[in-house]
């Protein structure tokens, strides 16, 4: 039986196939070339990608420029072209995006405030119905005991 065994190993080494990759072949060294290629190639790709795109930027800021200002002629908007694309100024750019951005912060900030109001005003609503209800209450428990007391 170990007889058995041990010649199924030694077939076994023997008939094992021994695979060598190396640079002799010109197939396994432009396979390899090309495979770093491509990886570079992705990930320079996914680099690029991953950056914000200076184009969407500055439409978002001509966006919310617009909405600040509230309407704008064909004027206007040749302006915000030439200083985003054709003369690109960017301490304009700049000043621009800080004033959007005091402009929302003062928009966020009169919302909450309004918010604020319209609570304490349900508040006061309710409690100006509590206080209703009790009243209410108090003046139907007095009359019925001034029902009570006339026999």
């Amino acid at each position: 039986m170990q007889e058995n065994i041990k010649t199924t190993i030694e077939d076994g080494v023997h008939n094992f196939k021994h695979h060598r990759i190396g640079f002799e072949t010109p197939f396994v060294f432009w396979t390899i070339v090309i495979e770093t290629a491509l990886i570079f190639g992705m990930f320079t790709w996914i680099i690029i990608s991953g950056k914000p795109n200076q184009r969407e930027e500055d439409n978002d800021l001509k966006y919310r420029y617009i909405k600040m200002k509230g309407d704008a002629s064909a004027e206007q908007i040749a302006t915000l072209e030439d200083v985003f694309e054709l003369n690109r100024n960017n301490e304009a750019i700049e000043q621009m995006r800080e004033d959007v951005e005091t402009y929302e912060e003062a928009v966020r900030k009169q919302a909450a405030l309004a918010e604020q109001a319209r609570l304490k005003e349900q508040a006061a609503k309710e409690q100006e119905s509590k206080d209703k209800s009790i009243k209410n209450k108090q003046d139907d428990s007095k009359v019925n005991l001034n029902n009570k007391s006339k026999p």
